[in-house]
């Protein structure tokens, strides 16, 4: 009588296979997550960008800047709901529009992205000309 050799995988084969999934899990996911997060800020910053346009238009129409986003025809927030918008016009000299994440977002190093009427672009109210700023824009 011959023994037969059965094919297939031992348990240290699968248990070997398993640890390496685990291993390139861990390292791949957090990356996924940054790279989604890097995806929504730019969501924000095209957002903010474009209802900067729109107050200078207002603003030529009107001369004075919109207190509220519906009277920019924008909405309250951004397309992937990772932010919201906020417009602050004070007088009506000057704006300033700020995306603050919500949700996941919020473990973003660049949770409030703000431009204001001169064009200076700001992150987490560090203020124009920090790295955290140029960084985040």
């Amino acid at each position: 009588m011959t023994m037969k050799k059965i094919a297939g995988f031992t348990l240290i084969e699968l248990m070997i296979t398993v640890a390496i999934v685990g291993i390139l899990a861990a390292i791949a996911y957090p990356s996924y997550l940054n790279q989604m997060r890097q995806s929504r800020r730019a969501d924000a910053q095209s957002a903010l960008l474009q209802a900067a346009n729109r107050q200078e238009r207002f603003y030529t129409t009107q001369y004075t800047y919109a207190n509220n986003l519906g009277d920019l025809g924008m909405p309250a927030e951004t397309e992937n709901e990772a932010y919201t918008l906020a417009v602050d016009s004070g007088d009506g000299d000057g704006f300033a529009i700020s995306a603050n994440a919500q949700g996941d977002q919020t473990n973003d190093d660049c949770a409030t992205l703000t431009i204001n009427e001169r064009g200076e672009k700001t992150a987490n109210g560090t203020g124009a000309d920090t790295a955290t700023s140029q960084q985040c824009w």
